[in-house]
């Protein structure tokens, strides 16, 4: 496995929306893509995390702040991936949240390093994709294999 990178301004992280929370003064540096997106100021500087936690869901608050809990607590492992939804200037996004937490000799977390993805569009499609099967009858149970579904498409 290759080298981690270590600040959320190395690759890959650079082209997207990405930060890095600083756990023990709760300072997080976002950049201004991702600010926007969690409705924060663009150019806002170190904020605490709170300040990007507001913007998430109430319904899905508690478990996002769970697992992030979680994830840096020692033994708590390296990586966090969440799906949750941001209500933020007036718009509702789906967004997935990864990244890797940077750990001390004594295994306490000392950042949280990640990228968060607008994946809006995606869930979106997925939707419709359902109402469409739902609509046309199909249902998981009903489909056995890929070629289930072509069969079915070739004899409407």
């Amino acid at each position: 496995m290759g080298r981690r990178p270590s600040s959320y301004r190395d690759p890959p992280f650079r082209e997207l929306p990405s930060s890095a929370w600083e756990i023990a003064s709760d300072t997080v540096r976002g950049d201004p893509t991702l600010n926007r997106m969690f409705g924060v100021p663009a150019n806002a500087g170190d904020r605490p995390l709170g300040d990007y936690l507001r913007a998430i869901d109430p319904q899905q608050l508690c478990r996002v702040s769970n697992d992030i809990r979680k994830v840096v607590t020692p033994g708590g492992g390296d990586c966090y991936e969440q799906e949750y939804r941001l209500l933020a200037d007036g718009q509702t996004r789906s967004v997935c949240a990864r990244g890797f937490v940077r750990r001390d000799t004594d295994d306490n977390a000392v950042e949280l390093v990640g990228v968060v993805l607008d994946i809006t569009r995606q869930k979106a499609k997925a939707v419709s994709s359902a109402r469409v099967l739902r609509a046309s009858g199909l249902c998981a149970a009903s489909i056995r294999s890929p070629w289930s579904v072509a069969h079915l498409v070739r004899t409407s």
